[in-house]
C-alpha cells in the first residue's frame, strides 16, 4: 500500500516547486487534492491566501513557489473548476469555500440529508458563515453530481 506522500507524488507532476508543495500542503491535507482544481493564477493565489489564513505555514518564498507550481501545472481551462458542494470533502469545503472545520462538518451533515440545489440552500445550515460562501461563490456550485465531480 502506498503512503500518502507516495500517492501525492504520483499525482503531482514533476517540476520546480513540487517538493515545496508536498512540504507545505501535506500538513493539513493531501497535496494531491489540488490536482482536481483548475484555477487562474489569481484563483490559486486566493486559495493559497485562504490556506495561510487557516494556518498553513511556510516562508514567503515557499508560498510563491507553491503559487508558481499550481498556476503552471493546474491552470484554468474554460474557467475554474467549480466545487460541487454535494460531493465535496471536508477539506474541500475548508480550502475552497474557506469554511472553518466545524462549519464544513455542518455542511456535510446537512447535505447528507438534503442535497443542495442552489448555494442559497446553505443559508439553512446552522452555524456557518454564509458570507464565506458568498465570497467563494465563483468556485462553488450545488446540484446533482456530474461524472467529472470528485466524489467524497
Amino acid at each position: 500500500m502506498l503512503s500518502a506522500q507516495a500517492t501525492a507524488q504520483s499525482q503531482l507532476p514533476e517540476g520546480k516547486g513540487r517538493d515545496t508543495v508536498l512540504k507545505v500542503c501535506s500538513g493539513c491535507h493531501e497535496a494531491s487534492q489540488a490536482a482536481a482544481l483548475r484555477l487562474s493564477r489569481d484563483g490559486w493565489n486566493d486559495l493559497i491566501n485562504n490556506m495561510r489564513s487557516t494556518g498553513a505555514e511556510a516562508t514567503e518564498a515557499e508560498f510563491a513557489e507553491v503559487l508558481d507550481y499550481f498556476s503552471t501545472n493546474f491552470p484554468a481551462g474554460d474557467g475554474p473548476t467549480r466545487l460541487n458542494i454535494n460531493v465535496a470533502t471536508q477539506v474541500d469545503l475548508e480550502s475552497v469555500a474557506g469554511l472553518l472545520r466545524s462549519q464544513a462538518a455542518a455542511v456535510l451533515k446537512f447535505i447528507e440529508k438534503t442535497p443542495c440545489k442552489d448555494l442559497n440552500d446553505l443559508k439553512k445550515v446552522q452555524g456557518i458563515d454564509f458570507k464565506k460562501i458568498e465570497e467563494h461563490k465563483d468556485l462553488l456550485v450545488c446540484g446533482p453530481p456530474k461524472k467529472d465531480d470528485k466524489p467524497r
